[in-house]
């Protein structure tokens, strides 16, 4: 059968579908014809209905396969239904976390919707088009729900969750690779590994569990009751890197996307020797504090790894305690970080400010932890409740959601009930946090910058607001940056001005972190 998977990837950074390419591979090694669609403004096109149906109706396909997340949701379902309307006898499938966290509002909601895949689809979208293809029994295939002959909608069981060792390799020919490739400098998005040891409340894996536990009716949420954690075999990942080093050439590093990259040690000691003998680039990832000492930070440099990723998110104890279920200390992201610049390994810190009840001071306390442990990148993010995560259900209980309409973008737009006063400081804070860095650094650019913000805290609502005080607040800020480096003074800058939410340590004499090793992950 020929399935079209269509995928959001605008407003938002530029990269391709892991879950997705996967998902091609395995229906083409059961014989069917997939196309991906990728609605991508960066490579293609955004989001332009008239255009999209052209290309749909070009294909002409028999099945269309959505992967969704929350910030794109409403344009898919909009989308979808009009795809629906046109071609009534093409079955729609939604997948992707925010359909399994919220898989029964997604098809009461939205009738054009025929299946939806809650879970992993490696073997449940396979099967739903093999037996599609063969008019055979739609509605009794696990981790599918589907709708009867009368529309009501039946919710099958998990199945077990899957060895990812021996998986298809990922489908690239189906995307723009080389071209994406190109655009993002030879970085190229991995998956090592699946699941997360950790809990924290606004993360997709809470939810996850939770649904896992309730199909398969244990008692607890442990890796040897679910099988949530799971990492490939060393030959299986190095066999795909070397493969994709092989036949596009211009891919120059590795960005692993896993949630928790280094959470079984010793399996990645060994995995690291082999990347090292076999693969041979530089590579970036994504982990926590706590899974990290001094022994498993010297086998990553040794191996080339470029620069980690950590989710500091806050410094607030309160904050981690009662709202985020995070269980890191300051103390160990202190070490951490100290450790990764004696291994000379870049370090980018993810951050999270506004979150319900969140004061002043509890932001203030996140950011100067930041410019402690300077990394070389930092985002700062605004807090956003996900639907089926107990983030969402926190932030509801204390009566704390404001707004409950979606955004594409998480960086720009508070969610969450504060003061008139509170959002403008927010806002402010939100869109120049990198002046608190550098107010913090306590180096030479320090005085600078608290000068800016006296005069930033000191605007009323309707000069902030006012168009032209933005493009001096603009000017000044670049200013500043401009005599900055060009006086060799380490600060924080802005070097990318689609992601504003992102600032770069400019430290001798260059930007520590170059475009493409950004990633939306």
């Amino acid at each position: 059968m020929k399935v079209l998977f269509i995928f959001p990837n605008y407003d938002c950074p530029l990269g391709i579908s892991i879950g997705v390419s996967y998902l091609s591979a395995a229906l083409k090694e059961h014989g069917h014809e997939t196309r991906i669609l990728h609605i991508c403004d960066e490579i293609d096109y955004g989001f332009d209905i008239s255009r999209i149906k052209v290309d749909v109706n070009e294909y002409n396909p028999e099945i269309i396969a959505f992967s969704v997340g929350e910030n794109h949701y409403e344009d898919m379902c909009n989308l979808a239904k009009q795809l629906k309307e046109e071609n009534e006898n093409t079955p729609i499938v939604f997948g992707g976390i925010h359909i399994t966290l919220n898989a029964e509002d997604v098809m009461k909601l939205n009738p054009f919707i025929d299946f939806c895949i809650v879970g992993e689809g490696d073997d449940a979208l396979p099967d739903l088009v093999d037996k599609l293809s063969n008019d055979d029994d739609l509605y009794s295939i696990p981790n599918v729900w589907a709708r009867d002959k009368n529309r009501n909608i039946i919710k099958n069981k998990m199945r077990p969750l899957k060895d990812i060792t021996n998986l298809p390799f990922m489908d690239l020919d189906e995307w723009k690779f080389e071209e994406i490739t190109k655009t993002r400098r030879g970085w190229v998005n991995i998956s090592m590994n699946r699941g997360c040891p950790y809990r924290c409340s606004f993360c997709h894996n809470v939810g996850q569990v939770k649904i896992l536990k309730e199909n398969f009716n244990t008692k607890g949420t442990s890796n040897s009751e679910l099988g949530y954690l799971r990492v490939r075999g060393i030959d299986d990942i190095i066999s795909e890197l070397c493969s994709i080093k092989q036949k596009y050439p211009l891919v120059t590093a590795f960005s692993f996307i896993d949630d928790t990259f280094t959470f079984d040690r010793n399996h990645m000691k060994k995995f690291f020797v082999e990347y090292k003998e076999k693969v041979n680039l530089p590579f970036i990832c994504l982990t926590t504090v706590n899974s990290l000492d001094e022994e498993i930070i010297s086998f990553m440099a040794d191996a080339g790894c470029d620069m980690i990723r950590f989710g500091v998110e806050s410094a607030s104890p309160r904050i981690r305690k009662e709202l985020i279920k995070r269980n890191f200390s300051n103390k160990k992201i202190l070490e951490i970080f100290s450790l990764c610049k004696k291994y000379s390994i870049r370090t980018f810190a993810y951050n999270i400010i506004a979150h319900p009840t969140e004061k002043k001071e509890e932001i203030l306390a996140t950011l100067k932890l930041n410019a402690t442990i300077l990394p070389e990148g930092v985002r700062v993010s605004l807090g956003y409740p996900y639907k089926g995560t107990p983030y969402y259900n926190i932030a509801k209980s204390l009566d704390q959601i404001e707004d409950e309409s979606t955004y594409h973008n998480y960086s720009t737009y508070t969610k969450f009930k504060f003061t008139e006063d509170e959002k403008l400081w927010i806002d402010k804070c939100n869109s120049y946090f990198k002046w608190w860095l550098n107010a913090f650094a306590d180096n030479e650019s320090s005085v600078y910058y608290k000068k800016l913000i006296d005069e930033l805290e000191a605007l009323s609502k309707e000069q902030w607001e006012n168009h032209m005080q933005k493009i001096l607040l603009q000017n000044k800020d670049q200013q500043l940056t401009d005599m900055l480096k060009e006086n060799m003074v380490t600060h924080y800058t802005s070097p990318f001005s689609d992601r504003p939410d992102i600032v770069i340590l400019f430290d001798a004499g260059k930007e520590k972190i170059k475009r493409e090793e950004l990633d939306g992950h």
